[in-house]
């Protein structure tokens, strides 16, 4: 399995997102800043995401190659998607921390690695997963844990209980690298409560920052959940 990444600002995309977010700015500036949040984006990923990638990928087999398309925003859009079907990225947040777009560019990759996966599970296996990807970052490259980067209280439901599995489960994903990913949704299927496993996704990923976009298929062809100011 081998990915391509490539990175960039996609006006009609950009344009789009703006309106649907109600982002009242001028297209000059709006081009301005998301090709400023894309040096710096493409500067991050350069320094520190081999090792990353190339850990991620020992917990996937398989022969498919990935093109994997990551668009930029500026970090005011307050986005963080992916469509698995077309392999695209849409990002733009505020850092919490130097690598944060690193690692969260790696959770969003996981979830496209994921989608191809076709054991049947919750979604919240998914989502666990996906921040344990994303906490490799954090590890490597910051040395913090993920529990220094989100905090409880600001996620919502579904986020914060996959983000309490990953802290539980974290040890089948980040120390056993002899564990492939069919195995781990298997495991966490097994030691997952019945009524963690039903929590589903709610709007957004903040409590108080989230708006649900049904995108135009002229630009996007499927829903992705938008984390913007209400």
């Amino acid at each position: 399995m081998t990915i391509k990444i490539n990175f960039s600002v996609d006006k009609n995309k950009l344009f789009y997102l703006a309106k649907v977010l109600n982002i009242s700015k001028s297209r000059s500036v709006l081009l301005k800043d998301s090709k400023n949040n894309l040096d710096n984006v493409k500067k991050m990923w350069q320094r520190g995401h081999k090792p990353v990638l190339n850990y991620l990928l020992n917990k996937f087999s398989g022969s498919e190659n990935y093109n994997i398309k990551i668009v930029i925003v500026p970090e005011y859009f307050f986005v963080g998607a992916c469509e698995p079907i077309e392999k695209l990225v849409i990002y733009g947040q505020p850092p919490r921390c130097k690598n944060f777009s690193t690692a969260i560019i790696i959770h969003e990759i996981t979830h496209i690695l994921l989608s191809r996966i076709t054991i049947k599970r919750c979604r919240i296996i998914d989502e666990a997963i996906c921040f344990m990807a994303e906490n490799i970052v954090y590890e490597k490259l910051e040395k913090k844990s993920i529990r220094e980067i989100w905090k409880m209280n600001e996620l919502d439901k579904f986020h914060r209980e996959a983000l309490k599995l990953s802290f539980k489960f974290s040890d089948y994903f980040f120390v056993d690298n002899s564990t492939d990913i069919k195995n781990i949704i298997r495991l966490l299927f097994e030691n997952i409560r019945s009524d963690i496993l039903k929590t589903v996704p709610q709007i957004g990923l903040f409590k108080n920052l989230h708006k649900n976009i049904t995108f135009s298929k002229k630009y996007f062809n499927s829903r992705a959940y938008l984390y913007t100011k209400q």
